[in-house]
C-alpha cells in the first residue's frame, strides 16, 4: 500500500467551510498522485483559454439570436458565431444581402481582424436548422465595407465568397470555406437563389480558425 507524505500549505481559516473543503480536496489529490504517479494540482491552469466576443451590425438587429466568441488557447484562435435568421428578410434576387426589412444598412455579422481573430487559415459553416420563410439556399460572404444593406447585391461591395451552397441546406450539413475572409473584412449572409421572404427559421454556425502572429 502506498505511503502518502503530505506537505500541505497552511490555509487561513481552515476551520471554515471553504478551508475544510480545500483540505479534503488536497488529501484526495495527494492520494491520487501517489497511487497513479500523477501530478494533479489544485492551482488554476496557467494556459486556460481566454474568451472574447464580436459585434454584429445594426442592420441585423431583428435576428432572433446572435452569439459569438473568440477562443484563444496557446497560438490557436477559434472564432464561433451562431446566427438565427428568424425575423430577417431576404429579397427575390440572388446574392442580395439578408437583413432587417426596408433596406437597412450595416447588415454584417462582425468584423474579422488579425489582432482579434488571428491570421485566418480556414473555416466552415454548419447548418443547425434549415431556413424557412425565405430561401433555403444561403451563401456566406465577407466584404471590406461595413455598410452593406439588405436587398442590395453583396457583389456591389469589395466582396469575397466564403461558402456558396449551390443548393438547399440540410440540417447538420457542413461546408468548408473555399476562401477565407481577408483581414478587416465584415461577414455577410446572402440569398443563394432568387427567392425572397421573411425568415421563420434558419440557424447557422460560422467557424474560423486562425493563429496568433
Amino acid at each position: 500500500m502506498a505511503t502518502v507524505t503530505q506537505s500541505r500549505p497552511l490555509r487561513r481559516g481552515s476551520m471554515k467551510q471553504e478551508g475544510a473543503l480545500y483540505d479534503f480536496l488536497f488529501n484526495v489529490k495527494e492520494v491520487v498522485n501517489a497511487a497513479l504517479n500523477s501530478n494533479l494540482s489544485l492551482e488554476p491552469a496557467a494556459s486556460a483559454p481566454s474568451v472574447t466576443t464580436m459585434t454584429k451590425g445594426s442592420g441585423v438587429s431583428a435576428a432572433e439570436s446572435y452569439a459569438a466568441g473568440v477562443f484563444k488557447n496557446g497560438t490557436l484562435i477559434t472564432t464561433r458565431i451562431v446566427v438565427d435568421l428568424t425575423g430577417l428578410v431576404g429579397s427575390g434576387t440572388d446574392v442580395d444581402i439578408i437583413g432587417n426589412t426596408g433596406g437597412a444598412a450595416n447588415c454584417h455579422w462582425g468584423q474579422v481582424t488579425t489582432a482579434f481573430n488571428g491570421t485566418i487559415v480556414g473555416g466552415q459553416v454548419t447548418c443547425l436548422e434549415v431556413p424557412a420563410g425565405g430561401t433555403n439556399d444561403i451563401d456566406f460572404y465577407s466584404a471590406n465595407e461595413a455598410t452593406g444593406a439588405q436587398d442590395a447585391l453583396v457583389t456591389s461591395l469589395v466582396e469575397t465568397a466564403l461558402v456558396t451552397s449551390g443548393g438547399a441546406w440540410t440540417s447538420g450539413a457542413s461546408k468548408g470555406m473555399t476562401t477565407v475572409p481577408p483581414a478587416n473584412d465584415y461577414l455577410y449572409i446572402t440569398n443563394g437563389a432568387a427567392s425572397g421572404g421573411t425568415f421563420t427559421a434558419g440557424k447557422f454556425l460560422i467557424e474560423l480558425y486562425g493563429y496568433a502572429a
